[in-house]
């Protein structure tokens, strides 16, 4: 079962879930960070690509 959860539907990760805020609810989307030119909308999809692309960790999270 899916971690997140909308409109009675379960979803597997934040990724799949801001997706569907965001083409059934028209919900405005946030970039939380930025590599090689491509906006990320959530923490992990951040994480993995900086993992899979560039063997690195991403940049810790602003606290402000």
């Amino acid at each position: 079962m899916g971690r997140w959860q909308c409109c009675g539907r379960e979803f597997e990760s934040e990724e799949d879930l801001v997706r569907h805020d965001v083409e059934a609810h028209g919900a405005a989307r946030e970039a939380v960070g930025s590599c090689c030119g491509v906006k990320f909308y959530t923490r992990q999809g951040l994480e993995d690509h900086m993992r899979s692309a560039h063997g690195k960790t991403a940049p810790p999270e602003d606290p402000w």
